[in-house]
């Protein structure tokens, strides 16, 4: 098809050559996803938004299905200093799908960041809530869910929500 619209062709490649020459610049960077922000609040966090140096985050149903012993971080961007309630889940929230394993660490570094806590994971719980105070700025987020047999995953959703405070 191509050599019978030669025309169409030139203009998809120099269409195609200025956008690669905008975004390939920050290809090389990681980004950082708002979290808190008005526009996107609550916000949800899937494995597929983690930050893997080398490799791909378990992004098919399969993976997650089967609990591949893997985590990453979030590379997050806080908008506003203040409370978030962030829930921890193995599948998103409308799946409602009983978190398997026996408790899930939260951890948040990053500038004036220093969150560590582990909850429990009760009996048919569909996620792990955690409430923690966050200075704005760049930081890391990082889940791990300790499986049954020893072995640590990560929470491959997080549903993040900036709580405004109440008059």
């Amino acid at each position: 098809i191509a050599d019978q619209h030669p025309k169409v062709v030139a203009e998809l490649r120099k269409v195609y050559d200025a956008w690669w020459k905008d975004v390939s610049p920050r290809v090389k960077k990681p980004v950082r996803i708002a979290i808190g922000h008005r526009d996107d609040n609550p916000t949800t966090l899937t494995s597929q938004d983690w930050f893997m140096p080398v490799g791909n985050p378990p992004w098919h149903p399969s993976m997650i299905n089967r609990l591949s012993p893997v985590t990453g971080p979030w590379l997050i961007d806080i908008a506003k200093s203040g409370r978030y309630r962030m829930t921890l889940r193995q599948k998103p929230a409308v799946a409602a799908f009983a978190m398997q394993g026996k408790q899930v660490r939260l951890r948040i570094t990053g500038g004036k960041n220093d969150v560590d806590q582990t909850k429990k994971i009760d009996r048919n719980t569909t996620g792990v809530t955690f409430e923690v105070e966050l200075s704005k700025g760049a930081a890391r987020l990082d889940t791990f869910l300790t499986l049954h047999n020893g072995k640590t995953a990560g929470a491959y959703f997080a549903d993040v929500t900036f709580v405004p405070i109440s008059p």
